[in-house]
């Protein structure tokens, strides 16, 4: 039964709100009254480097799947995550190196970025979308970039306009849309094009096989750093896939953590220290380790304390995981 002295009362204070306030106003009264219809703020993204070690295999999409890694939801449209869902879900970005002999020679293949949900995301912004025309939409954008990667779409010189029919009955107009079909489209081929990169070096490489593991570190530290100066905030998780046994003999890693009475964790802390200096740079970081004790060398257990110190003691947390699944 419809209460009709509180419809009055509301009525009358929604009124008695916009004389007293004016035009100027209307806006922000009628959200403090009826709810407030706030733009969620952009999540951080979730950057991810995957450091693969090709003393072991030159095959790094089969290594991969050996290792249960969930790359296809990476390069898929989940990448571009939701802010509007609840809790938020990060966009996505992916990229991939190696440790070879000299990992700084090696490529490194941008697979995924978050660049593009953000300029999805501001997209929204411009046009002034509200929240009942935003959810939809995204839900769209989520949709056409999953089908466009996997029916090759982006091959199609008509692209765009087959993007945009994806996208479903949307408040824009066809016109407006065009704008993040390009970006959908741009995004889904160079995914396309870095795997294609990714599958030709590993089946026609010609690099040095060995394990530049600290050379391969650094560098993707490096990148890090540039994501995090692109983006702002951001989720850092470099997973590994190696042994982790560095056979650069300027390092001399493996005569020292065999030496007699060797302390790996205090020679991890060393190096640490060497590296990246005593002020926790690394805090923020997450390291997956696969397969460190998957080596034919018999210092397995000094092999696995010399690492967990050698990232902790600058600042990172550090986990061993027997694959990659959901990271």
């Amino acid at each position: 039964m419809v209460n009709f002295k509180k419809l009055r009362f509301t009525t009358y204070y929604l009124i008695s709100a916009l004389l007293i306030s004016g035009c100027s106003s209307i806006s922000s009264n009628l959200n403090s009254i009826i709810g407030d219809d706030t733009f969620p703020n952009f999540p951080d993204p979730q950057v991810t480097t995957y450091i693969l070690d090709l003393s072991a295999s030159t095959n790094s999409i089969s290594q991969l799947t050996a290792l249960n890694s969930g790359i296809e939801e990476f390069i898929s449209g989940k990448a571009f995550g939701d802010p509007f869902s609840k809790p938020q879900l990060p966009p996505l970005s992916l990229s991939m190196q190696f440790i070879t002999l000299k990992s700084g020679s090696a490529p490194r293949f941008p697979l995924v970025s978050a660049e593009s949900s953000k300029e999805l995301y501001n997209f929204l912004l411009k046009n002034q979308t509200n929240l009942d025309q935003a959810i939809p939409l995204w839900n769209g954008f989520i949709r056409a970039r999953t089908n466009v990667y996997d029916s090759k779409l982006y091959l199609d010189s008509n692209c765009i306009d087959l993007v945009v029919s994806q996208f479903g009955p949307q408040a824009l107009s066809k016109i407006v849309l065009t704008e993040p079909a390009a970006i959908i489209c741009r995004d889904a081929k160079k995914t396309s094009t870095n795997l294609d990169y990714l599958n030709k070096f590993q089946s026609e490489t010609k690099l040095p096989m060995g394990s530049d593991v600290f050379g391969a570190i650094q560098i993707a530290i490096k990148n890090m750093k540039k994501a995090s100066d692109q983006y702002g905030d951001i989720e850092i998780t470099i997973a590994i896939a190696s042994d982790l046994v560095d056979e650069d003999p300027k390092k001399d890693f493996i005569q020292r953590i065999q030496g007699k009475n060797q302390d790996a964790c205090k020679l991890g802390e060393e190096f640490s220290k060497n590296d990246f200096g005593s002020d926790s740079p690394l805090r923020g970081y997450n390291f997956i380790l696969v397969g460190v004790g998957n080596t034919t060398y018999d210092f397995i257990e000094k092999n696995q304390k010399f690492w967990n110190c050698y990232f902790t003691s600058a600042g990172a947390d550090v986990e061993e995981v027997s694959d990659l699944a959901g990271y």
